[in-house]
């Protein structure tokens, strides 16, 4: 097999509604610790930098956790964050010299040292919408959809030491993220990848066009994955692989379309590490009837490999799921699913209680 084979140490981490932080061994869905904070989580409001996790609050409080036993490093709270936001208004990102977050139109950079605030940026009232999509490793990557007629899109590079604006575009823009913590901009090796009406690749220092394609469907939500070799693009009903180097396109796969409501949706991709991008895996949901389809195909040629598929249906965002050191997990209304990404066999259940809008972080071993 060349999939990667679950590592021991790797967990499924949970944060509930009810200010619970969960984590659940791989090989088992066993209880490895718990926290609680007393802080409500939801949406993609976790993430991992090596040793060290970083969960975000509904209620403006961040949190630095010791990965193998949950211990509290350091806890933060965001200055004037005075609500508790929906679940779609929170993101995190961090990296090894800044944390990224997102409470509604605040976008606030927090050294991860020791979670004080280093600049903040409050989305103007000319724009409609706008969202923190990325972390690299000088830049915080933010797309703003403006009032204009027509509507107008740009994408900012902000320096993470003090947030002035590197460079920006209104022309090989990046359109609004994904409701499952899929981005549609991926920073790797001094490249910016980054879908808004095509894919588009651009130097990372000057947002200079390196190359771009336009054989893709022509949608505002999209998600990448990026790997050693490749870039993976789900677009609605549309998933598709490009080559890192030059965007010239391997293979594409439309979903079915019908009548009465029903259609097919991918989830955001993922390429998991194995010394190369040898499998993606990607969820399928489908609406009328609901369902949801998690399948591995071969990277290089979109070959299937297997499909697993849940007898009840997922939590909303209903096409989430996610993975790390060889395990997929799906979450469904009252329990999570752990699937092995090898051959699909599903492994283990554990129920989830209370609220079904959790925060979820696949952490590797």
């Amino acid at each position: 097999m060349f999939f990667v084979e679950p590592r021991s140490g790797s967990f499924l981490l949970v944060g509930t509604n009810d200010g619970r932080l969960q984590a659940l061994a791989a090989s088992d869905g066993s209880v490895l610790w718990q926290r609680e904070t007393g802080h409500s989580f939801g949406g993609p409001a976790l993430v991992q930098v090596g040793e060290t996790i970083y969960a975000a609050t509904r209620d403006g409080r961040l949190y630095a956790l010791r990965a193998r036993d949950g211990t509290i490093i350091w806890e933060s709270g965001i200055p004037a964050i005075s609500q508790t936001f929906d679940d779609s208004q929170v993101r995190v990102f961090a990296s090894a010299t800044c944390i990224a977050l997102q409470y509604g139109k605040r976008i606030i950079a927090v050294d991860p040292a020791n979670g004080i605030p280093l600049w903040e940026y409050v989305l103007p009232t000319t724009t409609y919408q706008g969202w923190v999509v990325a972390l690299g490793v000088s830049h915080a990557y933010i797309v703003e959809q403006r009032f204009t007629t027509p509507i107008t899109w740009s994408t900012s590079a902000r320096a993470i030491r003090d947030g002035t604006v590197q460079w920006s575009t209104t022309e090989h823009v990046t359109l609004e993220p994904s409701g499952d913590a899929g981005s549609s901009l991926v920073e790797a090796d001094g490249v910016v990848y980054a879908y808004g009406f095509g894919l588009h690749a651009l130097d990372s220092q000057t947002g200079s066009l390196l190359w771009e394609q336009k054989a893709t469907p022509e949608f505002h939500v999209a998600r990448l994955a990026v790997g050693r070799s490749l870039v993976i693009v789900a677009v609605r009903d549309y998933l598709g692989a490009f080559r890192r180097e030059n965007g010239a396109p391997l293979w594409s796969r439309t979903e079915r379309r019908g009548e009465q409501g029903y259609f097919e949706e991918f989830s955001s991709p993922l390429l998991l590490d194995s010394g190369g991008e040898k499998a993606v895996y990607v969820g399928r949901m489908e609406a009328n009837p609901h369902g949801f389809l998690l399948e591995a195909r071969e990277a290089e040629t979109g070959t299937l490999h297997w499909a697993w598929r849940g007898d009840s249906a997922p939590t909303q965002p209903s096409w989430r799921f996610r993975g790390s050191a060889g395990m997929l997990y799906v979450p469904t209304k009252e329990r999570v699913r752990a699937v092995r990404a090898a051959d699909g066999q599903e492994l283990w259940q554990a129920p989830l209680e209370g609220n079904s809008f959790f925060a979820l972080l696949a952490v590797s071993g």
